[in-house]
């Protein structure tokens, strides 16, 4: 009854589990269990039984009920545990003489071996290792293999890397089928094709702007996914589909390609996107860089010099438990400066030295990456130092200018504090109006920040709690 139930037991409309590799930790955990459940069991039929060899009786006993448990949940070595079950059986009913028991338990084993062949070979054709299948007479080894995966990647992660990287191995074409899916992530279709392009170039992406929005199993659930895939390939030919969800089983047979499962279990890869997806932070590890600095919001802070960037930057991290990108420039002219001046050449240093440690610090980021002043401040200090920028300088400073999420320019309302890299309080009000009259010039939306540093901490924090990332304005004026 046991075994009925979890065979059948169905979530969302799922089919019967498929069968499926014992995962490693479990296998440990049974051979852990093992000699203690049959020292337990042993000792109690050896107390209180008259059993005649307690300990072995306890053993195979044991091993009956861990070739239960793994039979119950499909695993394919269930059958390797039974045929160590009935050879065992045989020469202990043997040894005592019960003959006739013996003789069933022979009957057992050849039924054990049958059906681990039959398993085992259900287990590779499904997963493609078994090679080339027959199909209206063609042999697919004489084919060129295409391997098709399709997926939301939202966002993309290592299980799904696992995936994809599988296919590119085992065909000479792989597919890449991304679905838009606005009613499950707000990030666009674009991005999430540029992930796989960039990591993948070899893949061929397709980019699946109307696809079905219903999920699930129902037979009318699968027939529109199939004929949708159908459509959009174009009468392609894909030999092996690769997945790692049941959905994996009908659209193979659609398609007529070999069911390629890849760690259905996720033991090789433990997460999901719904895990990514609710704590990005937590689960980073799964996601590679070029991901995951698209999950960050990267908040930068403007103004002159003295205007409260650092300790509103430092204060919001803190407040936010994540990283923040102190402003390189003023550690690098304290250590190169020569009388209160740095050459043009050494502004394009301070330009890519602070670019260069932000890229790394979005890897450590949770959530938010505040940041204090940018390349197009460092631009406006070559023009006033040295009336002119280089050209490096100005390509980072025209990519400083699509870079950030959120601009917040700290405003110059607050007292002005000398320090031997500052020009004095006159410059600053001077430099502040050339800021913001820069960022008018290039069209960037800022956000002006007044008063106290608990005001500025407030406003910053209502921004924050009301952005999204990639919905349009960021959803502020939504």
């Amino acid at each position: 009854m046991y075994g009925w139930v979890i065979w059948l037991t169905k979530r969302e409309n799922a089919p019967v589990r498929p069968t499926r590799r014992i995962p490693l930790r479990l296998s440990i955990l049974l051979g852990a269990a093992l000699p203690a459940a049959t020292w337990g069991w042993g000792y109690v039929l050896s107390r209180y039984t008259d059993a005649s060899i307690p300990y072995a009786d306890a053993f195979i006993a044991t091993l009956s009920v861990m070739a239960q448990y793994l039979l119950s949940y499909k695993i394919l070595e269930n059958w390797l545990v039974w045929i160590a079950v009935d050879a065992l059986s045989i020469g202990m009913y043997a040894y005592k003489g019960l003959d006739a028991l013996a003789f069933l338990y022979i009957i057992f084993l050849c039924i054990a071996i049958a059906g681990w062949m039959a398993w085992k070979r259900d287990y590779d054709r499904k997963n493609g290792k078994l090679g080339a299948a027959i199909s209206g007479g063609v042999n697919r080894l004489e084919e060129r293999r295409t391997g098709l995966t399709l997926g939301k990647f939202a966002p993309l992660h290592k299980g799904h890397q696992l995936m994809i990287e599988t296919a590119l191995r085992e065909t000479e074409r792989t597919i890449v089928v991304i679905y838009d899916c606005p009613e499950t992530t707000d990030i666009p279709l674009p991005v999430r094709v540029g992930w796989i392009r960039s990591l993948y170039p070899s893949a061929e992406v397709i980019e699946a702007w109307d696809g079905p929005a219903e999920v699930g199993y129902t037979p009318e659930i699968k027939r529109k996914h199939e004929a949708y895939m159908l459509q959009l390939l174009k009468g392609t030919r894909v030999t092996h589909f690769y997945s790692s969800e049941p959905y994996g089983e009908h659209m193979s047979e659609a398609l007529g390609a070999v069911n390629r499962q890849v760690d259905p279990a996720r033991s090789l890869v433990p997460v999901s996107g719904t895990a990514v997806r609710a704590n990005p932070y937590a689960y980073r590890r799964f996601v590679d860089p070029v991901v995951y600095r698209d999950l960050i919001v990267s908040a930068v802070f403007l103004g002159a010099p003295s205007t409260g960037k650092t300790t509103l930057s430092s204060r919001l991290a803190e407040e936010y438990g994540t990283v923040w990108m102190p402003e390189y420039g003023r550690d690098y002219w304290e250590r190169h400066q020569v009388n209160r001046r740095l050459t043009p050449g050494q502004l394009v240093d301070i330009a890519e030295g602070h670019l260069e440690r932000e890229e790394k610090l979005l890897q450590e980021a949770n959530r938010f990456l505040f940041v204090d002043t940018n390349t197009l401040t460092t631009c406006m200090f070559a023009r006033d130092y040295h009336g002119f920028a280089l050209p490096r300088l100005m390509e980072l400073a025209e990519h400083a200018a699509k870079r950030y999420d959120l601009v917040f320019v700290c405003e110059d309302d607050i007292p002005y504090e000398d320090t031997p890299d500052r020009s004095g309080e006159v410059k600053r009000s001077e430099f502040h109006h050339q800021i913001k009259a820069d960022l008018s010039a290039r069209r960037i939306p800022y956000l002006s920040l007044y008063g106290s540093l608990e005001e500025r901490v407030s406003k910053v924090k209502s921004v924050l709690a009301r952005y999204r990332k990639y919905q349009p304005n960021g959803g502020l004026f939504a």
